[in-house]
């Protein structure tokens, strides 16, 4: 098989701010071209800030960035129009309307009459925007503005997309749409790196994961591999009429050898291990015989949101 290209690549990647934070700690990553990369990590694990140092809108302290083969700090002008950012939180003019939004910004890099239309035509139809077009964007809701956003760095049909969490505050179905749309840039050979808090779509759309915590990597590669390798099966109960401090929880659950973890929060218990299928009933029997009540009760197989718990819970997850 022909190895697959880097599209970006950051060698010894560090930035710290000048109120001490350290947001990204020597990172070495490569990312695959053509592929839908996913980037997971707690707030504060560094993802909006690699996002922002590849697009080119923020400075590293130290270390190297190389994005479609070129330097970025020796090539800025000529990754300028190959590579699309949508921010996390845009700066939309909530007085325009959306085709203003847009056609703004296809004059303000250049585009034809032409591809401005065919282009602002058909991402409206695809991200279902067409019938918002003529509206202010201020009337848009949450998952309208996030889907203009979002446009704005389709539109260019850039040979890289940077999107931070493009899919939060959208309803279910436009993340569907949204997701779609990348995978199908994809396979036209662009490439796309996403940052997303939903584990469930990074397992389901995307084709590499990288995980990072405190600014650091702390594992990558495909979404199965990750599963096989690191995830673990979960049991989540709720508890009747205790809370997850009451000390038999633990005394009850020691015998259980298989347990790797366990997570309390509230009257809610998530249970991580491996064969715990068949540790479910000895769980309700020890519980009920430490006079701790089940009233509710959840089986899951490894998934990624269980490589995740394991390994950032493992490392310690930081704050923003």
């Amino acid at each position: 098989m022909t190895p697959i290209s880097p599209v970006a690549a950051v060698r010894g990647l560090s930035k710290s701010y000048r109120n001490g934070v350290r947001a990204l700690d020597g990172l070495n990553l490569e990312l695959g071209a053509g592929q839908v990369t996913a980037i997971l990590g707690p707030n504060g694990s560094g993802k909006s800030t690699l996002l922002r140092i590849l697009a080119g809108r923020l400075s590293p302290t130290a270390g190297e960035v190389l994005l479609l083969g070129l330097d970025t700090a020796r090539a800025p002008r000529a990754l300028r129009s190959r590579v699309g950012y949508s921010p996390q939180e845009g700066a939309l003019d909530p007085e325009m309307t959306g085709l203003g939004t847009l056609r703004y910004f296809a004059a303000l890099h250049g585009l034809s009459r032409s591809a401005e239309k065919a282009g602002i035509g058909r991402l409206a139809e695809d991200l279902g925007l067409s019938p918002h077009l003529w509206r202010r964007v201020s009337s848009y809701s949450g998952g309208e503005r996030k889907r203009l956003q979002a446009s704005l760095a389709l539109l260019l049909e850039p040979d890289l997309f940077l999107l931070d969490e493009p899919t939060g505050g959208i309803d279910p179905e436009g993340r569907q749409i949204l997701w779609r749309l990348l995978q199908k840039r994809s396979s036209e050979g662009r490439s796309v790196l996403i940052v997303t808090q939903d584990m469930e779509e990074a397992e389901a759309s995307a084709d590499h994961v990288v995980l990072l915590d405190r600014g650091r990597l702390l594992v990558e590669g495909s979404p199965r591999d990750l599963i096989v390798k690191h995830g673990r099966e979960r049991i989540e109960l709720t508890l009747a009429g205790a809370s997850t401090d009451d000390p038999r929880l633990r005394e009850s659950l020691k015998p259980l050898g298989t347990i790797e973890a366990l997570e309390l929060r509230g009257r809610d218990v998530t249970i991580q291990g491996r064969g715990l299928a068949r540790l479910s009933d000895h769980v309700f029997s020890h519980l009920e015989a430490a006079g701790l009540g089940v009233m509710g009760f959840r089986f899951r197989e490894p998934d990624l949101a269980s490589v995740y718990l394991r390994l950032v819970g493992r490392a310690g997850a930081s704050a923003q």
